[in-house]
């Protein structure tokens, strides 16, 4: 009987494990900016947070990735991914780490890039109005 017991408890521990893997995964695949939206490569998601109709006209979505490469690189990086296709930039203040964008197929769709070191890691912080 006990090495039932046993054998059960070790079946829910793994299970319970195998959960909690599975939705830290899909946590990091979330994402409330459009699907066309770059994402730096293998940045990860830190944290994000979503308001419809907020105190701003519209939706509001806020995602801040983390990276370990520089600033540099990853100014760059989206200096370039947000002036083609369906985005533009509309201003960059290098020295701040700001990039002011727009869509180009969605009017009402704007938004603001910041980029700054923290610690151990960059972070890039998206604010999406739309």
């Amino acid at each position: 009987m006990a090495g039932g017991c046993l054998f059960s408890l070790v079946l829910v521990v793994a299970g319970a494990a195998f959960a909690g893997v599975t939705f830290y995964h899909r946590l990091q695949n979330l994402s409330c900016l459009p699907s066309d939206f770059p994402t730096y490569p293998g940045s990860t998601v830190g944290s994000y947070s979503y308001e419809l109709n907020g105190p701003t006209p519209g939706n509001s979505c806020q995602m801040v990735f983390e990276s370990h490469d520089g600033v540099g690189a990853v100014l760059d990086y989206y200096q370039t991914r947000l002036n083609r296709g369906d985005w533009q930039i509309s201003s960059i203040n290098q020295d701040g780490g700001q990039i002011a964008f727009r869509s180009v197929k969605r009017a009402r769709t704007t938004g603001t890039l910041g980029v700054a070191t923290r610690a151990d890691r960059t972070e890039i912080t998206v604010q999406l109005y739309s």
